[in-house]
């Protein structure tokens, strides 16, 4: 585990036929270091090509549930150009119809394990769990759980910055977790570039809200767990990325 607040985990997925021919070096160091070019890169994880889903979770993830129930607020968050795999290693597209075990995301799994510590714990605390998924698209915000595509706006109070009437869902179980999520996941804004047949053009977190009281002091804490999946960031020249579509990979 990373002693810091911030941990910063690197995953290099296999490369494509067309990437094969690549003038750039990728080399790797244990399991923190990356070489590139002439450059050397440290970070608190380095994942090779060939890691499984299931390794970055427990490796990056897993450690952070815990501190959760103790009324920390986790975020988690992928970067990179399009096609690098972030929504694959998120699982912001998760359907639990076609999902091998090892290729659950980080979202899904991270449901799985919310709901079996509430389990374990449901005797002497009791839960409400609540989630919400929105989007950022062209410098808009829109909630995922309504129907209608209408930009939500932003408001400042004592708890910080908040998105108006945002829709939170209660859900009591992680099945209704799941349809949520890919009840939301359906209405992301998605389009072509050169990388990837289709990108999602639109920054994405999922929220988990927790609210837990011990029914034997009543002691009272709040967290929340947001999962950010960011829209393709590249150079323009390597996506043939049009104006549009520049616009859709920003935000401020």
């Amino acid at each position: 585990m990373a002693d810091s607040a911030i941990c910063v985990a690197v995953r290099s997925r296999p490369l494509l036929k067309n990437e094969a021919q690549s003038s750039d070096t990728l080399s790797f160091e244990g399991n923190s270091t990356v070489h590139l070019q002439k450059k050397t890169y440290t970070f608190d994880y380095v994942f090779r090509p060939g890691v499984t889903n299931e390794a970055v979770y427990n490796a990056v993830v897993a450690e952070k549930i815990r501190p959760i129930f103790e009324g920390y607020n986790v975020t988690i968050l992928a970067y990179g150009p399009t096609g690098s795999g972030k929504t694959y290693t998120m699982g912001t597209d998760y359907n639990p119809k076609t999902a091998f075990n090892s290729d659950i995301g980080i979202i899904p799994r991270g449901i799985s394990e919310i709901f079996r510590v509430i389990e374990s714990q449901k005797d002497s605390v009791e839960f409400l769990v609540k989630v919400s998924f929105l989007e950022l698209y062209r410098e808009e915000i829109f909630d995922l759980l309504q129907k209608t595509k209408t930009a939500c706006n932003l408001r400042e109070d004592a708890e910080g910055v908040r998105v108006i009437n945002l829709t939170e869902v209660p859900v009591e179980s992680v099945e209704e977790a799941f349809v949520t999520l890919e009840k939301g996941s359906s209405l992301r804004h998605t389009s072509a570039t050169a990388k990837n047949v289709k990108s999602s053009r639109s920054h994405a977190i999922f929220s988990v809200y927790i609210e837990q009281t011990d029914k034997r002091t009543f002691n009272f804490k709040r967290s929340k767990f947001q999962l950010v999946d960011l829209a393709g960031s590249e150079r323009m020249s390597s996506s043939k990325t049009a104006g549009l579509q520049v616009k859709e990979g920003n935000t401020t």
